[in-house]
This record gives C-alpha cells, sequence and structure tokens, in this order.
C-alpha cells in the first residue's frame, strides 16, 4: 500500500514539474524561514539566564549593546517607581592603563558600571565584597585571567 503511494507521488512529481517545483521551493522556504526564526528567538532570550533573578532583569540595548546613559536611568528610575534596581552600563571600550611611571598597556572590553551593578548581577567573585565594590570612583573589578596577566 505504502509503495503504491510512493510510486503515485513519484509520477506526479513528473507529470507536473512546474506545479511540484512551486510546492517543494514553497515548503523549503517555509521551514527554513520558520528554523531561522526559532534560532534566533531561542538566541535572543537565552541572555543572562545564569543569574539567580533572571526573570526579574530587563535590558536596553543600544544598537546590539547592553547599555544604558545615564541619564535614562535617572529618568526611568523618576518616571516607574517600580523598579527595584537600575543599574547603568557603559560601551565596551578600550582603554590605557599606566601602572608606574614606565608600564602602560590597553585593555580591550572595558566597560564602566556605577555602585549598583554587583546588586543587580550576581557575577561569582574570588575576593573582596560585592557590597562595597564600585561605591568610589576610582575603584575598579578585574577578571581573574587579567590579574593573572597583571600580576
Amino acid at each position: 500500500m505504502v509503495k503504491n503511494y510512493f510510486i503515485i507521488a513519484v509520477r506526479n512529481l513528473f507529470r507536473y514539474k512546474l506545479l511540484s517545483f512551486i510546492n517543494i521551493t514553497g515548503l523549503t522556504l517555509g521551514l527554513s524561514i520558520a528554523l531561522i526564526i526559532a534560532m534566533f528567538a531561542r538566541h535572543k532570550l537565552s541572555y543572562d539566564r545564569f543569574h539567580s533573578n533572571a526573570d526579574n532583569l530587563y535590558r536596553i540595548t543600544e544598537k546590539d549593546f547592553a547599555v544604558t546613559p545615564p541619564g535614562l536611568a535617572r529618568a526611568l528610575d523618576d518616571l516607574y517607581p517600580e523598579f527595584e534596581k537600575i543599574t547603568v552600563v557603559s560601551r565596551p571600550s578600550r582603554r590605557l592603563f599606566s601602572m608606574g611611571s614606565e608600564d602602560s598597556f590597553y585593555i580591550s572590553d572595558v566597560i564602566s558600571a556605577d555602585d549598583h551593578f554587583f546588586e543587580v548581577f550576581n557575577y561569582p567573585i574570588l575576593q573582596g565584597n560585592p557590597k562595597t565594590m564600585l561605591a568610589l570612583p576610582k575603584q575598579m573589578v578585574i577578571t581573574n585571567s587579567l590579574a593573572a596577566q597583571l600580576f
């Protein structure tokens, strides 16, 4: 029975070539577009899922960067008292650092954040107190790999 269905399908493919081409192309395009949309949605929904309060985090983006202009944070805090915490994060940049009079070097992907950063996000911290980190203007938090490179 299945063999007969297969034979009839092959005959119709060769008998109605244009109609078969249109149907197969439409099916292929439809499935491809649906797969691309599903992959895009899954990628967009996967940001920051490792934080314990991921369901309460909302992200403001500017041209694919998760940055918050300083004035926007203050305006959102004034307009919407429902927000518990708002943190300001700058665009990643390359900065020149100097250690002493002769040692200076560039570090890539440096971001600036305010003192609420570690109250909103719970990144693993090896040393220090997250409540007092970034409280003063010239404080800095570095990754383990950068610490190994510097010290």
